[in-house]
């Protein structure tokens, strides 16, 4: 198992450079439908497993309203990103910590290359972070969920994968996963280059796409550690982009204050 898990992790460190043939046959073979209705089932899921260890573990804005909507959100997100909750935890930890610093896992990575097109295709250089400061998991909350999923995320995905190759038409996994997971990880790159690498300003239209992730450098001004923690609540941005914001109708749906009134 541990040879599996080696040769996984290096494919998922370098997943967008293999998934592109597959988008691309995927152009070729599936209906226009099928892929714009995956993306719209990602842009739903990413929602909910983003607030699920962004908003909910790490930052503390919103909880789940039922412990259903934690574990589809950590279910999506060891499906959807290939990664456990306490990795995706220290990783944004560390982002917000150490922003724009040698400790920043992002901005390290950033740093290694000026080929923005190799960047966006993971063919960039890893930043190594065997010394990286440890996280105080005081800062996360662990719920027995949480705690699930860290142990078994990698079993969910594989058992995942293969039940999807196994049972169903390979075009669903074409529209439903690898496109999806490649459009958005190639969107991801775009906000790290152009907001943390070329630091340029916030558009609004970007709610179009990344929902209340479109505001990036306010996040970090309103919420890296030690700046603002008071900040209690989610910024879904200005009016009227608010309402254009899928997250504001999604945690409205699905999530509560993490601090009731």
């Amino acid at each position: 198992m541990d040879k599996i898990n080696f040769l996984f992790d290096r494919l998922r460190a370098r997943k967008i450079a293999w998934l592109t043939p597959f988008v691309i046959y995927a152009f070729l073979t599936v209906d226009l439908q099928w892929m714009l209705l995956g993306f719209l089932a990602y842009m739903i899921g990413k929602s909910i497993f983003i607030a699920t260890f962004h908003e909910f573990v790490i930052h503390k804005w919103i909880r789940p309203k039922h412990v259903s909507i934690e574990i589809i959100g950590w279910y999506l997100s060891a499906v959807w990103e290939w990664v456990g909750p306490r990795d995706k935890a220290i990783f944004h930890y560390l982002h917000h910590q150490f922003h724009r610093t040698k400790d920043d896992p992002t901005h390290t990575k950033l740093e290694l290359t000026d080929n923005c097109l190799l960047y966006h295709l993971d063919l960039t250089p890893h930043a190594t972070h065997d010394k990286l400061p440890p996280i105080p998991f005081e800062e996360i909350d662990r719920t027995p969920v949480y705690d699930w999923f860290e142990k078994n995320w990698r079993w969910v995905l594989y058992g995942t994968l293969i039940a999807w190759l196994v049972l169903l038409p390979f075009w669903t996994f074409l529209a439903f996963l690898a496109w999806p997971i490649w459009i958005w990880t190639m969107s991801y790159r775009f906000i790290d280059w152009h907001f943390h690498k070329r630091q340029r300003p916030d558009p609004n239209w970007l709610v179009f796409l990344f929902g209340s992730h479109a505001w990036h450098n306010h996040h970090h001004a309103q919420s890296d550690y030690g700046k603002g923690k008071d900040i209690k609540e989610v910024y879904y941005g200005p009016m009227p982009w608010k309402r254009f914001n899928i997250d504001w109708y999604i945690h409205r749906l699905l999530y509560k204050p993490y601090h009731p009134a």
